[in-house]
């Protein structure tokens, strides 16, 4: 959570609506009378569902996360419960919001997730489907009844004892999982094989084999134990297993939201993080709920154990002691891993550097990125923060291709500047000046151990406003 705190990434108000919504749906209302108490209710689950809904609005696979909720709406409905029409209502407006905003400003990165999206949409309206027939069978006299008497069933079986050894089953796969899985993903498009890359080149700083197709998935819970430690991790089965067994005998039932939707998220995440598995970028993946809801779940597994250990007839020292020690050793590995970071300062100068850079290139600049390691970094900073239409040139463009483009950038009636990362590459159209130098620390990155730091990054650019007319009526492959 300190690592991200210092990004701008779209976890951060995405797990504050999500708790948040889950916190107003919890949260007992004041003892009033009872049409104010009934009131208070209402706006209580409309407030949350629309906080849960809006999730949406902040990232895509937040519909993924909600839909629990969606369920639970239709549970309450069918109780017959007014909440449930709140909850509903205000999951409704913000998904709304959220698909509406996609639709209509970020067509084309949903159109680049498509193979991720529409699946969950499906998903999406599957659930909704069965959430509605849930609430009908609910309100219909018969299929109530039925229901009300499988539930009572299930109450008095021994399905929770089932789901409490699934949940340990479910664990126990997942940490073989390296042994029986190794995940690859083959490029099949440009983004993918610059992600490849990628890749190799961590691997090769780490010294591991090179082999940019490995995605290194299979690791996802090992991923978990890194960042909050095995004995909470174990503490957090335990806590999962406890929960979900006392959820299926009728207790507890203020944790149903919550368990619902940790559950959920945290097993979808660790079966495919879809993320580049560099750490501690991957981490991001894991800040969204799966940390926060395994801690919590983490939390009640050792009060669960230390109220075992109480009735053992332990005196109080000794269960004090107890208790200090667990916490202890749950809070240790958090601690080493997260040390690196406490104190570390990466990206320094960088937006100073940014803001240099606009100042010299002028509001009448169209900028052209010459060098592709110059093009990833800064076509979009620059389009973003100084205000001027960025380009980079083709691959296998020539001098020639790159004097075109110049000649039309002119005859738009704009100054055509020339970016790169070294004087070789913008020499050849004009002076070149440095216009960026920073010499600062960027997270370091692993594949297949927790992170330990930082490196060195260095970021150079050069700059030179072309002279000369140019071709502007010549055709070409250019820019």
């Amino acid at each position: 959570m300190l690592w991200a705190s210092r990004n701008t990434l779209s976890e951060l108000p995405a797990i504050i609506l999500l708790l948040g919504g889950l916190s107003l749906i919890h949260d007992r209302p004041p003892r009033r009378p009872a049409r104010r108490r009934t009131a208070t209710v209402d706006a209580k689950y409309f407030l949350a569902g629309l906080a849960l809904g809006l999730i949406v609005l902040v990232r895509i696979d937040g519909l993924r996360d909600v839909l629990p909720l969606v369920a639970l709406a239709g549970l309450l409905v069918g109780l017959p419960a007014r909440a449930g029409y709140w909850l509903a209502g205000g999951l409704l407006l913000g998904v709304a919001a959220g698909l509406t905003e996609g639709v209509a400003l970020s067509r084309p990165y949903l159109e680049y997730l498509r193979g991720s999206v529409l699946p969950l949409l499906a998903i999406a309206a599957v659930v909704v489907a069965a959430s509605v027939l849930l609430a009908v069978l609910l309100r219909l006299d018969r299929t109530n009844a039925r229901l009300r008497a499988l539930a009572g069933a299930v109450r008095h079986g021994r399905l929770p004892d089932v789901l409490a050894a699934l949940t340990v089953a479910a664990f126990l796969a997942f940490a073989a999982r390296p042994l029986f899985q190794t995940a690859v993903r083959v490029p099949d498009n440009p983004d993918d094989r610059l992600n490849a890359q990628f890749i190799e080149a961590v691997q090769k700083i780490n010294g591991m084999p090179v082999d940019g197709t490995r995605q290194y998935t299979e690791l996802s819970l090992y991923w978990v134990a890194w960042y909050i430690g095995v004995p909470a991790l174990l503490f957090a089965v335990v806590g999962a297993a406890v929960l979900g067994r006392r959820l299926l005998r009728g207790r507890s039932a203020a944790w149903l939201p919550a368990y619902a939707v940790i559950v959920w998220t945290t097993t979808q995440v660790l079966v495919r993080p879809g993320i580049t598995p560099d750490h501690p970028w991957a981490s991001r993946r894991l800040i969204g709920l799966v940390v926060p809801g395994l801690l919590l779940f983490a939390l009640f597994g050792a009060a669960w154990t230390a109220r075992r250990v109480r009735r053992l007839g332990y005196s109080p020292r000794v269960l004090r002691w107890g208790v200090g020690t667990g916490f202890v050793v749950m809070l240790v590995p958090i601690v080493l891993v997260s040390a690196p970071y406490l104190a570390s300062r990466t990206e320094q100068g960088e937006v100073a550097a940014v803001r240099g850079l606009c100042d010299r290139l002028g509001d009448d600049a169209s900028v052209i990125a010459v060098e592709r390691a110059t093009a990833d970094r800064f076509l979009q900073v620059v389009r973003g923060m100084c205000g001027v239409p960025t380009a980079r040139t083709a691959d296998g463009a020539t001098p020639g291709d790159v004097r075109r483009v110049i000649g039309k950038v002119r005859a738009a009636g704009r100054t055509p500047v020339l970016l790169g990362a070294r004087r070789a590459d913008v020499a050849p159209y004009g002076t070149a000046e440095q216009v960026v130098r920073v010499r600062t620390e960027q997270d370091g990155r692993t594949l297949n151990e927790p992170p330990r730091g930082t490196w060195g990054l260095s970021i150079d650019v050069w700059m030179s406003r072309p002279t000369g007319p140019g071709r502007p009526d010549d055709g070409g492959s250019g820019g």
